[in-house]
């Protein structure tokens, strides 16, 4: 049961950062379309590509 614990410690600031990422994101999304509703799909669209091309060149390295 501890080993399972040191894994959850280990992996928590991951985890953390990820989420404040993920929300981060969506709170921008959320913001542009309350001022333009169509704003608010482009800009969800945008933060989702940047995040899959970010996270594809980390894979090549």
């Amino acid at each position: 049961m501890t080993r399972a614990f040191a894994a959850v410690a280990a992996l928590l600031p991951t985890l953390l950062r990820d989420a404040a990422g993920i929300a981060g994101a969506a709170l921008i999304a959320y913001g542009a379309w309350q001022v333009f509703r169509p704003a608010g799909f482009i800009t969800a669209g945008a933060l989702m590509l940047a995040g899959v091309l970010r996270l594809a060149r980390s894979e090549e390295t």
